[in-house]
């Protein structure tokens, strides 16, 4: 019987984690771009402060899909190490 290394567990461990907070943040950027996407709309409603807050927000969410691209990139990394650690294993 094969005991279960730490680095195995910690490597399965960090890609779940990355893998459930990416997955979070693009709920989070479906929910807001939801919002945004309804609120425009009811475009001939819009006031000048409505129109600079959907400017903001479109800004934030600019920059938001940036960091959604670097998770992106850090769960491929993690699950890359994930298999790598898992292969020596079998």
């Amino acid at each position: 019987m094969k005991t279960i290394n730490m680095e195995y567990l910690n490597a399965q461990h960090d890609f779940f984690l990355c893998a459930l907070i990416a997955l979070l943040m693009v709920v989070i950027a479906v929910v807001i771009n939801l919002l945004i996407a309804r609120r425009l709309n009811n475009s001939a409603e819009l006031t000048e402060v409505e129109t600079k807050r959907i400017v903001i927000l479109n800004k934030i969410m600019s920059g938001y899909g940036v960091i959604l691209i670097l998770m992106a990139g850090v769960t491929v990394y993690y699950l890359f190490t994930y298999i790598q650690v898992s292969a020596q294993f079998k």
